[in-house]
């Protein structure tokens, strides 16, 4: 009726869980209860029968909940496999960025994303999926796993991303800071730099799509065509554009 580890926990739990930690309850009954409606078999009236000892001699058996779940992932999933994150299309990268912004929330189309079918071609070449599904119906195939099976695909994927943005292509990124107007800044000096701030603030809520719109030298029927190249070609494109600009 307990669990005992996080291999007893599926991934639509797991979010509820994180869910619990965001919103905590107004008391620690409350939140005992919730934790264990969340994650066992016991029912409403039976939780609210019971003292706030026996409570927490249950909850006591659960202080795993406390740790993150390990880190290692599933490779395949039934006909689907974990793909190569080099061979992430541009497309993938932004539909994952805008994801990421709550991994947590998103993680079984995060997941519905980077598992795809993959074969060998005849010639031994593996041949992925092409990303023409919406990953929101795979979604539903990840939320009754095991969190343990996709969690460090979550992690893996974000060390990935972080390695290409703050080190290998760190100058076409950029550094998030939302930096203050400097003090000795009055007058017209200060409302220009509050107008391009506005237009970089601007710039960057679209920076993606005009990024893509760019190598596809302006023609919106060629950026399907960009979105499905190599992320790794891109931004090797990206990163010749500016050293010859």
């Amino acid at each position: 009726m307990i669990p005992s580890n996080w291999n007893e926990i599926s991934v639509s739990q797991f979010q509820e869980l994180r869910q619990l930690g965001v919103t905590p309850s107004d008391s620690l009954t409350d939140r005992y209860i919730d934790t264990l409606l969340t994650v066992s078999e016991y029912d409403l009236e039976e939780l609210e029968d019971m003292s706030i000892d026996e409570l927490t001699d249950i909850i006591a058996g659960l202080g795993w909940l406390r740790k993150e779940p390990h880190k290692k992932y599933a490779k395949n999933v039934g006909e689907y496999s974990i793909i190569n994150f080099k061979k992430i299309t541009w497309g993938m990268f932004i539909d994952l960025e805008y994801y990421y912004s709550d991994y947590i929330e998103n993680l079984p189309v995060i997941c519905g994303i980077l598992y795809r079918q993959q074969k060998e071609d005849e010639w031994g070449n593996v041949v992925i999926e092409p990303y023409k599904y919406d990953p929101k119906v795979r979604a539903e195939l990840f939320k009754t796993l095991p969190i343990t099976s996709v969690y460090g695909v979550a992690t893996s994927y974000l060390d990935f991303r972080n390695d290409l943005i703050n080190v290998k292509y760190s100058n076409l990124f950029d550094s998030g800071e939302d930096y203050e107007a400097p003090e000795d800044l009055k007058g017209e000096d200060l409302k220009e730099w509050e107008k391009e701030k506005a237009e970089e603030e601007k710039f960057n809520k679209w920076s993606y799509e005009s990024i893509t719109l760019s190598l596809a030298n302006n023609d919106i029927t060629k950026m399907d065509e960009v979105l499905n190249k190599s992320l790794i070609y891109v931004l090797n494109m990206l990163s010749m554009k500016a050293e010859l600009d």
